[in-house]
């Protein structure tokens, strides 16, 4: 019997309290799983009606570069390893964590990506990114892998 595909939604829960929210996924170290949660929280975001078109655009893009650096550099590709995503908005405020199984890195040693020598490298971009498009952005190295929370203010909240 065939494995199924929907690994992504294992444990998903929505909590709604007092108009705050929140997403849990365990997903599958695949890459199909980023456009999958990319769309799905792009679902959420049209749904919940809390931020402008530009501010999902970032929130979209912050996601995608997180959900990539954790399957691809964290957990290796690995389908056997897990990435565990939470997705928080309370009031004004969206917060996301996205957590790896991998070896994790030394943030500080990160080659900066906008410096000359770096401009031509293939990767290295992706926490620049997250970096710019979202309010606050801390990287940990935990016993359990690298993890990233993202936070932005949102400023569209629907009444």
């Amino acid at each position: 019997m065939k494995k199924s595909n929907q690994a992504y939604h294992e444990n998903f829960r929505k909590i709604a309290l007092d108009g705050n929210e929140e997403l849990t996924f365990r997903l599958k170290s695949t890459t199909d799983q980023i456009t999958r949660m990319v769309q799905e929280l792009d679902k959420w975001l049209d749904k919940s009606k809390c931020c402008s078109s530009r501010e999902k655009s970032e929130i979209l893009t912050a996601l995608s570069e997180a959900l990539a650096n954790a399957i691809i550099h964290g957990n290796k590709n690995d389908p056997d390893k897990i990435v565990d995503l939470k997705i928080r908005r309370q009031g004004n405020q969206l917060q996301i964590l996205v957590q790896d199984q991998g070896k994790g890195f030394a943030p500080q040693k990160l080659a900066d990506p906008t410096k000359p020598e770096n401009l031509r490298r293939k990767n290295g971009r992706g926490i620049y990114l997250m970096k710019i498009f979202m309010d606050d952005v801390k990287l940990q190295r935990t016993k359990k892998g690298m993890k990233v929370i993202m936070k932005k203010k949102l400023s569209a909240r629907e009444k």
